[in-house]
């Protein structure tokens, strides 16, 4: 072997080396260190607070969809045929950052009074936790539960909200 030839070797093998080395390092404090957010991901029924724009008491349902810390979400409800809930595409948009979602948007009043022909819209806020609970510890992990408390503000007017998540029925699944 050449020593020209033992110069290009030592220099391929070093360098293999040191990048072998850098992703067994960054890997272990990967696995170590960054984890990925809950999830969160669901239907969660509450009910309206009396507002100017329709009565209190009105079941609707928050669909959330997660993708890491980000959050896309609409209201749906429940009481309406769901093609005619028009909750696509989503209209709120938020994060979940430590535990507390903040989302924001734009939502058709006629989906939340239940009178679908209504097309106008109102500024829709949340703020709150979503707090997971296990019902026994006798039960298995799919039998947790999850409350989303917080606020609801509605053209900035401001209700407190308790959410339940609901668990996907088998039709929905499908």
């Amino acid at each position: 072997m050449t020593p020209s030839q033992l110069k290009h070797l030592t220099f391929y093998a070093g360098a293999i080396s040191s990048v072998l080395g850098l992703f067994t390092v960054v890997s272990t404090y990967g696995e170590a260190n960054l984890k990925t957010a809950p999830g969160i991901e669901g239907n969660y029924l509450f009910k309206l607070p009396t507002s100017a724009s329709c009565g209190g008491g009105i079941p609707v349902t928050l669909v959330l969809q997660q993708s890491g810390v980000y959050v896309a979400a609409a209201l749906a409800n429940p009481a309406l045929p769901q093609n005619q809930t028009a909750f696509k595409p989503m209209t709120l948009s938020g994060q979940w950052h430590n535990r507390q979602l903040s989302l924001a948007g734009m939502v058709p009043v006629g989906v939340l009074c239940g009178n679908p022909k209504d097309k106008s819209t109102i500024a829709v806020k949340i703020e709150g936790a979503i707090a997971t609970h296990q019902e026994s510890a006798a039960q298995p992990q799919s039998s947790k539960s999850s409350t989303l408390t917080g606020n609801l503000f509605l053209n900035s007017v401001s209700s407190p909200l308790i959410a339940q998540h609901q668990p996907i029925s088998s039709k929905e699944e499908k």
